[in-house]
């Protein structure tokens, strides 16, 4: 393979040591990114104007009702004060949605991916410290897709599945998403890992003929 230290990228200390704890003895990793936060906060987009009008009705409905705005009636007795609190957790709902975006980049800027001899690592921050580290071995990548935009950044998705809960059905996606450069993460998985999987689980009598068919034929004189 070609020279790929500049393949792998310099990130914080603090997640490179989180890297290499997951890496077992003898495993070196070949490349290594992170998202690019603004490819990964495009898909919050449509969180965040679902939360403009939510948290506009919301907040006009409390004021409204704690008798602020509008031509309610003053509040007189404890239950016209306590009434206007039912609105207090649609706001906070919608402070929330509000900040999708910024939460989706803030994970973003955590989240390490990594290609070794050996596998793919996710690595995934999570709340109160903890984190997620999702591995896939190469019989796992045998079907990735490449979704790239125009500028060559995309996603890497090598696993995609349905899970339903009650009457909505949610599509799950897990891969390198978000990259500056997809088809460069594509060609460094498929040589490291996919080429020789194939080399491996090819039946012998097939490996047998290959090497058979790339050796040199000698000419008589």
């Amino acid at each position: 393979m070609s020279n790929t230290a500049y393949r792998i990228a310099v990130i914080e200390p603090e997640l490179r040591r989180a890297i290499d704890a997951e890496l077992d003895a003898g495993e070196r990793i070949v490349w290594l990114r992170q998202p690019v936060p603004w490819l990964l906060w495009r898909g919050s987009l449509a969180v965040l104007i679902f939360g403009v009008p939510w948290t506009a009705f919301a907040v006009f409905w409390t004021l409204g009702a704690a008798g602020l705005i509008g031509s309610g009636a003053r509040a007189t007795g404890w239950w016209d004060y306590l009434f206007p609190l039912w609105g207090l957790p649609f706001i906070f709902i919608g402070l929330v949605l509000l900040s999708a975006p910024y939460w989706t980049a803030r994970a973003a800027r955590q989240t390490v991916y990594a290609i070794t001899d050996r596998r793919a690592i996710i690595w995934i921050p999570k709340a109160w410290g903890e984190e997620e580290v999702q591995s896939f071995e190469p019989k796992r990548l045998l079907s990735i897709t490449r979704a790239q935009r125009a500028n060559g950044s995309g996603d890497l998705i090598f696993e995609q599945f349905r899970e339903t809960h009650g009457s909505s059905t949610t599509t799950i996606r897990r891969g390198f998403m978000g990259l500056a450069d997809v088809r460069d993460a594509e060609e460094v998985l498929r040589e490291v890992l996919l080429r020789a999987y194939e080399e491996r689980t090819r039946p012998a009598a097939d490996r047998r003929d290959l090497h058979e068919d790339a050796d040199p034929v000698e000419m008589s004189s």
